[in-house]
């Protein structure tokens, strides 16, 4: 399995709005409370300073929730639509071992889709009725190989015909692969953000051991307002840099066979 140099899926590069609305608006408020009133918390403790309190909250908050949520939001998304493409494409080969043809096979898929996928399919047999042109370019932005390959396939059956089993079973089960790769791969880096979390925890656990075990001189070090201001600043700044990398790790799960 060789890893591809990360690019850019069109699926994925909408507006940051368009993925906070596929929360549920309940389900948003409480995640953004639940994310200040912990990081107010925390910072309380190690600073016991209002201002500072309050516009580290607002930082880790906004950075968490405009961004952590949103990408495994869109991690999530993505690995659903793959799932769906493999679905889509069994779908269809069987309706086309029954007999039917191209444009009816993909009705008869279309009915049992959903989401997103439900409309490209839709898009592909609106331009068959009104042109005869099998299109399905618009299917590119899976960032998806063995999908890209499975239509260059599905246009040589319409345009020739030939052996279903010789044209789609090889792509089908080399797309079968590639998903279980995917899998395989994301659940390694889940493995690895766990490990990568709990050093990061452990940051933050010194700060929390220098505000008790110390106490004396961790006031006189607040003590000093604009330096321990930008010394735990700092310090938040770094721990989400290190879960900016983390988070783009994460969410690289494209492979090449």
């Amino acid at each position: 399995m060789k890893r591809k140099r990360s690019t850019s899926i069109k699926i994925l590069d909408r507006p940051l709005l368009y993925w906070l609305k596929l929360y549920n608006p309940l389900d948003l408020a409480v995640i953004v409370a639940l994310t200040f009133g912990l990081s107010f918390l925390l910072f309380w403790i190690i600073t016991s300073d209002w201002t500072q309190t309050i516009i580290m909250s607002l930082v880790s908050t906004a950075f968490l929730v405009l961004y952590i949520y949103v990408q495994n939001k869109k991690l999530s998304y993505y690995r659903e639509c793959l799932q769906g493409t493999l679905k889509y494409v069994n779908d269809l080969t069987f309706f086309l071992s029954t007999g039917e043809n191209v444009i009816a096979a993909l009705d008869l898929t279309e009915s049992k889709l959903k989401g997103e996928l439900k409309q490209d399919v839709a898009k592909v047999i609106e331009r068959l009725n009104k042109d005869a042109e099998l299109d399905l370019s618009h299917f590119a932005k899976y960032d998806f190989p063995a999908l890209d390959q499975f239509h260059k396939n599905l246009d040589i059956y319409y345009q020739r015909g030939g052996d279903l089993k010789e044209i789609f079973e090889p792509i089908k089960k080399f797309m079968t692969k590639e998903l279980s790769k995917r899998d395989d791969l994301y659940q390694q880096k889940l493995g690895f953000s766990a490990i990568y979390m709990v050093m990061i925890g452990g940051v933050i656990m010194i700060a929390l051991i220098l505000r008790f075990n110390v106490e004396t001189l961790w006031n006189i070090f607040l003590s000093y307002k604009l330096q321990s201001f930008l010394g735990i600043f700092g310090l938040e700044l770094m721990v989400i840099g290190c879960l900016y990398l983390l988070q783009r790790k994460k969410n690289d799960i494209s492979v090449r066979l």
